[in-house]
């Protein structure tokens, strides 16, 4: 008799919940919405995470550099640093095509290397990536020798300073004509601690840095019978590299 009257109570339950009435005995316990609204906070949670995720990742820029050698082929080991104005990310290695790749959210990246191979240098203060032009090829150059002190033909040299009180005299050995000569010294990345604050001059031709205080650029008239020396200067004792191009 006892199974008949819970039944008929069971029933009598279901028939008011669905009907709107009193349900108050058959709401679920403070466990059951203990855990019921953990469980939707954690999936709230969850959604929440996977869309900054993906707000974040999208959000991130895909860069990339080339890196080569004048015969276009890879420029193996050498590294891509990426720079913001005041600081540097951590070098990249090239893989086996010479490019090396890396994602941030900066909208503007300055490119430089490391590591190159002997005898090949790069121009430090003329890459700069952004957002909308996120891909480099760089081709390095190689590195012209010096004969006596004499620049023959247009190209890269490294020069070395001994002190900052003795100016290193270079001959421009090259047929008549007008040549552009500038520093390579690379301020933002391998150098940053130093102040080389190099000089040039040929002839009148002078720049002292007054303008930009990193590199100088200057042009260089040469004609035969005259004194066609390149006169160059630092701080301090340093090496770095010049390049000559015609004009």
């Amino acid at each position: 008799m006892k199974k008949y009257l819970l039944i008929t109570s069971l029933l009598t339950m279901l028939s008011l919940a669905s009907c709107g009435g009193n349900t108050s005995s058959v709401a679920p316990s403070s466990k059951d919405t203990e855990s019921s609204v953990i469980a939707s906070v954690v999936e709230e949670s969850s959604e929440d995470e996977e869309s900054s995720e993906e707000e974040s990742s999208s959000s991130l820029i895909n860069y990339a550099v080339t890196v080569k050698k004048p015969d276009a082929t890879p420029a193996l080991n050498t590294k891509v640093v990426w720079c913001t104005a005041t600081n540097c990310f951590r070098p990249v290695a090239v893989d086996e095509t010479g490019k090396a790749t890396f994602a941030s959210s900066e909208e503007t990246l300055y490119v430089h290397l490391s590591n190159l191979p002997e005898n090949f240098a790069f121009n430090p203060n003329a890459y700069v990536e952004t957002k909308d032009a996120p891909e480099t090829t760089i081709t390095l150059s190689e590195v012209e020798a010096l004969n006596d002190n004499t620049i023959s033909k247009t190209g890269v040299y490294s020069i070395s300073v001994e002190d900052a009180t003795t100016a290193i005299n270079l001959t421009l050995g090259l047929a008549d004509g007008t040549y552009n000569v500038e520093s390579w010294v690379d301020y933002t990345a391998a150098s940053v601690s130093l102040d080389l604050d190099p000089k040039a001059t040929f002839g009148n031709a002078i720049d002292d840095n007054s303008g930009s205080g990193n590199n100088f650029s200057l042009d260089a008239e040469v004609k035969t019978g005259q004194d066609n020396v390149l006169s160059i200067s630092a701080n301090q004792k340093a090496t770095f590299f010049i390049a000559v191009t015609a004009k």
